[in-house]
């Protein structure tokens, strides 16, 4: 279905590291099911616009480990372990999730993972490079609760925030704006925040992959004519294995580096991630052997030990990485 693409415009620009990937949260992670949707479709705060209605500050990190605990159980789909290998400098995710990373280290890739946090300075960002690619999530991170984009009262802070004086990071932006191409897969184009998210990005042309979405013509020509986007009907996972193959064809994949993961040097965000992750874990751990003690249902408490023991095995994994590096 991906035909009359021209190849060529796509592939030069990331040979030079001038074509950036934006992943959004429209993606099919489960037979007919987007992350978002999977993601929330058992919590009653969800409304009719696709945001959490959250009442107190605490709810918010009890759903955000619901939500890490539904991540846990997600097996990430098989076209990630062929995007991860086309050699993009920069990978943009409009979520929270942690599935593309998941694939960096199963893969044995290095790279650098950074987020976007309401209201606090950017740190500075090193250059990234095919060989050291950047992960950025722009709605926050699991782990750090406050940072992630869940209610419109998030949107609108995050809004605030990045208009105003807590800008994206300077690495990022020149790569927005110095790049060829940004390509963006699985996002809602009908929506009101993608269009405003798509402008803040500051991009100056690229490609929108769209499958069977009826676009209003009002946000069509806005998109073509206002962002310089170029619509391809072609099926999201479709277009990832054919730019897998014609990187492929071209010698430019990342190799795949599984047997030798554990001798790629962290580096110190990589290692500030883990240990944040880990103090996240053992926060979460603590909390649920609370509740084990209290519970007098014997299914319940036979759940919260399944999850006791899945949060332990995370607990050895993140310590076994940081004592190996």
């Amino acid at each position: 279905m991906c035909q009359g693409i021209h190849w060529g415009t796509i592939i030069r620009p990331l040979q030079q590291g001038k074509c950036v990937f934006v992943l959004g949260d429209d993606l099919e992670i489960e037979a007919g099911k987007n992350l978002k949707d999977f993601l929330f479709e058992d919590l009653s705060q969800k409304n009719e616009e696709g945001f959490l209605h959250l009442q107190k500050p605490k709810e918010k990190t009890q759903i955000c480990w619901r939500i890490d605990e539904k991540l846990t159980k997600i097996t990430p789909p098989s076209y990630y372990e062929k995007l991860v290998q086309i050699p993009f400098h920069t990978l943009i995710s409009l979520h929270f999730d942690n599935l593309l990373e998941r694939v960096f280290l199963e893969k044995g890739f290095a790279y650098e993972s950074h987020f976007y946090y309401k209201k606090k300075a950017a740190p500075d960002l090193p250059l990234p490079t095919a060989e050291r690619p950047l992960l950025y999530n722009l709605f926050g991170k699991l782990g750090e609760d406050e940072s992630v984009v869940l209610s419109k009262d998030d949107v609108f802070d995050f809004l605030f925030s990045i208009l105003g004086d807590f800008r994206l990071p300077k690495t990022l932006s020149q790569q927005l704006q110095e790049a060829t191409n940004v390509i963006f897969l699985g996002c809602r184009y009908n929506s009101w925040q993608t269009e405003l998210i798509m402008k803040l990005l500051d991009f100056q042309s690229g490609y929108a992959l769209f499958k069977n979405e009826a676009i209003s013509e009002s946000k069509r020509i806005f998109y073509t004519e206002k962002l310089q986007l170029e619509f391809l009907e072609c099926p999201p996972q479709e277009f990832i294995a054919a730019l897998y193959e014609q990187c492929k064809e071209r010698d430019l994949l990342r190799t795949v580096q599984k047997e030798n993961a554990t001798l790629i040097r962290l580096s110190e965000k990589e290692r500030q991630d883990l240990e944040t992750n880990l103090e996240g874990l053992l926060e979460k751990l603590s909390f649920f052997r609370e509740e084990k003690t209290l519970a007098t249902d014997v299914e319940q408490k036979f759940a919260l030990n399944k999850r006791i023991k899945q949060l332990e095995a995370e607990v050895e994994e993140i310590r076994g990485k940081l004592e190996a590096h």
